[in-house]
Order: structure tokens, then C-alpha cells, then sequence
């Protein structure tokens, strides 16, 4: 990983407008649109911090992400990450399934809302393309 890859150019908080799971569902969803004006060769990599049981449900445009794990804190919140670039159209739509206990205590009336912290925290990073000698660069 390249010193850069730590402080994106771009972050995009992606923490609210979610729409809450359902008493049956346990299902958190969000749409979002493609990054705008995105340079060739730039890339986007979608974060999440939250357990492993919940990165492991995460779905992006109806299809599962295998996760580059950073780390996982005292509390079992894993940093983890996906470089979606070719994953994103122009409208998206991510899911993840939450356990009932953890969405209960924060559950909103309102149709969208805040993901609470509890269940997840989670953005996207626009990130500068590789060097030319990185291993991750299409030479």
C-alpha cells in the first residue's frame, strides 16, 4: 500500500439517508450515485467498520464483496475495505443485514435515516491512481 492509499483525496460519507431495517427483514439498504467526474485511473474503494458477521452480508448491487480487512478493535469492529470502481453504474444500491438486538435500541420511525454506529459506519474513499511500479497498477 502506497502512503497515499491512507489520506484519500475525496471521502464520502455514505452514513445517512439508509432505509431501516424492518422488524422481519433485518435489512439496512442505501442507493447512491457514481462519483462524478471520476479521472482515469482514480479509483473508489468502499469502507466499512463493523463485525465480521455483518461485512460478510454486505451486498453491492446485489452482489457480496470480498473485504481487505486493516483491523479489528477491542469490540470486534473490523476496518475493512473493497476497491468497487468497476463494481459502480451510475445509480447503486448497497445492502447489509444487521441482527434485530443491534438495530432495536436505534431503530428510526422515519422511512430513512442515519445508519447508527452500532450496525456499521460506512463511506467511500477516492483514491489517486497507482504508481506505475505499484503492484496494483494495470501496466
Amino acid at each position: 500500500m502506497v502512503a497515499s492509499d491512507r489520506n484519500p483525496g475525496h471521502r464520502i460519507s455514505l452514513q445517512g439517508a439508509w432505509e431501516p431495517s424492518g422488524a422481519e427483514a433485518h435489512v439496512w439498504a442505501r442507493s447512491f450515485g457514481r462519483p462524478v467526474d471520476l479521472p482515469a485511473g482514480e479509483r473508489v474503494e468502499l469502507v466499512i467498520v463493523a463485525p465480521w458477521r455483518i461485512l460478510e452480508s454486505v451486498t453491492l448491487n446485489g452482489r457480496s464483496l470480498p473485504w481487505w480487512s486493516e483491523s479489528a478493535d477491542a469490540a470486534g469492529m473490523f476496518l475493512a475495505r473493497n476497491d468497487v470502481t468497476a463494481e459502480l453504474a451510475s445509480r447503486n444500491e448497497l445492502r447489509l443485514h444487521a441482527d434485530i438486538g443491534a438495530v432495536e435500541a436505534e431503530a428510526t420511525s422515519s422511512r430513512r435515516g442515519p445508519l447508527p454506529d452500532t450496525v456499521a459506519r460506512v463511506w467511500l474513499e477516492i483514491h489517486g491512481a497507482f504508481p506505475a511500479d505499484h503492484p496494483g497498477s494495470q501496466a
